[in-house]
């Protein structure tokens, strides 16, 4: 089983170092074969290596692949909306596998760092809010509150004695999604979907990484 985990790993790391590629060279098929691929090989690694396989987990990194599908090809706002429901979701179930396990720090610690998370989702709506269309405003506030309260529960995972990975993981995703707004609202990365996919899969390796 160790053997068959790590082959695991290993193919999926190879996906996404040629799915990089593909982004930082602009090969647009390979990057829309090997994107779908990604997260369902993620969960398999989550499955072959956690002593208990959550569903949680399982389904957070399914819903993650069709995030990814649906946001190959940002043509219509009903894709962008649809892909932004399945990652929403995804870290809402990210947040219900580690809410057993989460502990709290002391009020003085947890009412700061909720304003720091705010303050840091604030200024980012603020920077974008003239460049988006008005009826995409209360889904993308919708989904910087959850991500950002996923990103807290993973630091409330590591306080309760978990590794850093998960908490790590968190802020990358945020990073990333700062960067996939900033390329579809005010203007692309100068490497195209590289940076944005770079943290992504970081992102997502980490908190597996983390529940695992």
């Amino acid at each position: 089983m160790i053997r068959i985990g790590m082959m695991a790993w290993i193919v999926f790391l190879a996906a996404a170092a040629a799915h990089l590629y593909a982004c930082l060279t602009r090969r647009e098929t390979l990057r829309r074969w090997t994107k779908p691929m990604l997260m369902p090989l993620l969960a398999v690694c989550y499955a072959l290596s956690a002593s208990a396989i959550s569903a949680y987990v399982v389904t957070g990194l399914l819903l993650g692949c069709a995030g990814d599908c649906l946001l190959l090809k940002l043509d219509t706002p009903a894709r962008f909306a649809a892909g932004l429901f399945a990652f929403l979701l995804g870290h809402v179930c990210y947040i219900l596998f580690m809410l057993p396990q989460a502990r709290y720090p002391a009020w003085y610690i947890l009412i700061p760092l909720c304003l720091l998370y705010c303050a840091s989702g604030a200024l980012l709506y603020r920077r974008l809010k003239n460049h988006m269309p008005a009826i995409a405003k209360p889904a993308i506030i919708a989904y910087m509150a959850v991500i950002c309260l996923m990103s807290a529960y993973a630091l409330f995972y590591l306080y309760g004695g978990h590794a850093v990975w998960a908490f790590a993981g968190s802020l990358l995703f945020i990073a990333s999604d700062g960067i996939l707004a900033s390329s579809i609202f005010l203007q692309k990365p100068k490497h195209g979907n590289f940076p944005i996919m770079l943290a992504y899969i970081a992102a997502q390796t980490l908190l597996t990484l983390g529940f695992v």
